[in-house]
């Protein structure tokens, strides 16, 4: 049986239920599957549903999504959620297209989901991978794990660090800073990063900037979000905000002063987070998604991540598979760099009217 809910009619029993699937299962140790952070978006939008899964032993799995017009939907928390999928208790039975049809959905889309979760193998489009560091065993063991694996970016970064606290004055890392006026220095820097880089600005919904500051402030020991702040003397040089669930830390946004970037800022910041988040009991800080080098430098692991759509009508499908094929083949065609040329000079129009919507 597949129940339907608003985000906002959870209960506190099936709050607890679900935490403890999350809790079980170490594919679901991203803060991104946890409650809270269904239940923050919930508080900044108001279409955000849960199909509740139960089976002959009760309530089995939560599936989070945002409901669009004709059955069309999305993962909750859209395009910034870095890790989506169905939260099922192990050993549970479903499958894709009962779970969209006991929804009332024709359609969900998805690009961060669990390669893992096997129920959606067959609708993988694209595969991807989110990157991180492994900490388990502590940040000097990480540290001597990239060595062997013929890496010097820490040992290069260590020696940039030293010498920006020799020119720039005594480095110094906040690990949880909670004052919103930072954050929205965070928020500034990067939209400032998206329009010199003529990058879609994820941080444009105000709704997004809105979620950001209600996680900051959340007391949720379990979840909650966490501001980074990396000082050059009295100087703030660079600034992360991520999301914390127990043993893990995700990074959400980063960036730097430009004044610092000489001394790689950025990827000081990661490491002096490193060292600081091994006292605090976190495992591993996850960067998520994305082509940045300093993932892949820093990264002793990797989760595997995918992109594609369930669609239950025969057209709809037609129709999207159509899509995958023509952007996978730009992607692998020696045209792509005019095509992104394209969509850079029309994406001010494709993001005024989602600003509309």
């Amino acid at each position: 049986m597949i129940e339907i809910l608003k985000a906002s009619q959870l209960t506190a029993e099936q709050i607890r239920a679900w935490s403890g699937i999350q809790r079980a299962k170490p594919l679901f140790e991203s803060p991104f599957f946890h409650p809270e952070f269904t239940l923050a978006v919930a508080q900044v939008r108001d279409d955000v549903e849960l199909a509740i899964l139960h089976d002959e032993r009760g309530v089995c799995g939560f599936f989070p999504f945002h409901r669009h017009n004709r059955g069309y939907a999305l993962p909750v928390g859209e395009h910034a959620s870095d890790y989506h999928g169905v939260i099922s208790r192990a050993g549970s039975s479903w499958n894709a297209y009962e779970l969209l049809r006991g929804a009332n959905l024709n359609t969900w889309c998805f690009n961060h989901l669990l390669a893992g979760q096997e129920q959606f193998a067959q609708f993988h489009c694209r595969r991807d991978s989110s990157p991180f560091m492994d900490l388990s065993d502590g940040f000097d063991a990480y540290r001597r794990t990239r060595a062997k694996a013929s890496s010097d970016s820490i040992e290069q970064t260590l020696r940039k660090s030293r010498k920006m606290g020799r020119e720039c004055g005594e480095l110094r890392l906040e690990f949880n800073n909670r004052s919103p006026e930072l954050l929205d220095t965070l928020f500034d820097w990067k939209r400032r990063q998206y329009r010199l880089n003529n990058v879609r600005d994820v941080l444009q919904p105000a709704w997004t900037r809105q979620l950001r500051r209600r996680l900051l402030l959340h007391d949720q020991p379990d979840c909650f979000g966490t501001l980074s702040v990396l000082y050059a003397g009295s100087q703030v040089a660079a600034l992360c905000f991520g999301l914390v669930s127990r043993h893990v830390l995700h990074s959400w946004i980063t960036c730097y002063d430009p004044q610092f970037t000489s001394y790689s800022p950025g990827a000081v910041l990661f490491v002096e987070l490193a060292k600081a988040a091994v006292d605090r009991g976190i495992t591993r800080i996850d960067f998520g998604k994305g082509p940045e080098l300093y993932k892949q430098r820093f990264a002793s692991g990797s989760v595997p991540l995918a992109e594609g759509f369930v669609d239950r009508r025969l057209v709809g499908r037609t129709l999207r598979n159509g899509y995958w094929k023509t952007r996978n083949w730009v992607r692998q065609s020696p045209l792509r760099t005019t095509v992104k040329r394209l969509a850079a000079a029309i994406r001010p129009l494709t993001d005024f009217a989602a600003a509309r919507r």
